[in-house]
């Protein structure tokens, strides 16, 4: 009888392990996927505008996190499509860092980088931008607590904290736009 019951625990182990390996490998080979259609899902409802991305690769065993073609739409109201648009970001890191004190950076590459800034009219402060933090300030619940954060309170000193440091080696931003714009007319640097 205990034999049995060795066995069956023995046997109930064995494929607890084998699925744990299962779903690390899948997860390992479907994260960008996953973070993708994450971006894709929940960041609309979140900032109450379009939102999308092509493609999302993780490759954090070696290294390497590349993004491409990330847009994020305009609040309703403003003339642009976009808010922000991110054509293709790379970063390759040393991934033994991620564990240290100091995470270490080879490159970031970042290209076709577009940003528009709105505000509807010259004698008012209603901007894209904080349309947006007004969207996501609300989906997150936030807007009453910054309201009452006006009264003065004693803050209680948070112990000093070494953080992990970061190490960027290589930083290159490659054809950036920024636009700026004012009851529909536009300047873009």
């Amino acid at each position: 009888m205990i034999k049995k019951l060795f066995r069956f625990i023995l046997k109930c182990l064995f494929w607890l392990l084998l699925l744990l390996i299962v779903a690390v490998i899948a997860v390992y080979y479907y994260l960008g996927t996953i973070v993708k259609e994450g971006i894709n899902r929940y960041v609309p409802p979140i900032t109450g505008t379009t939102a999308s991305v092509q493609d999302v690769d993780l490759s954090l065993l070696k290294g390497q996190i590349e993004i491409k073609n990330l847009q994020i739409g305009n609040p309703k109201g403003f003339s642009s499509n976009d808010i922000f648009k991110l054509g293709n970001i790379k970063v390759l890191f040393e991934p033994k860092s991620v564990l240290s004190d100091k995470i270490i950076i080879r490159s970031v590459a970042i290209s076709g980088t577009q940003v528009s800034a709105e505000m509807k009219n010259l004698y008012s402060l209603d901007s894209n931008v904080s349309a947006l933090q007004a969207n996501i300030n609300s989906y997150l619940g936030t807007e009453k607590k910054t309201e009452e954060k006006k009264a003065p309170a004693q803050k209680a000193e948070a112990p000093k904290s070494d953080g992990k440091k970061v190490i960027i080696k290589d930083l290159k931003i490659n054809n950036t736009a920024l636009s700026l714009g004012v009851s529909g007319q536009t300047v873009t640097i």
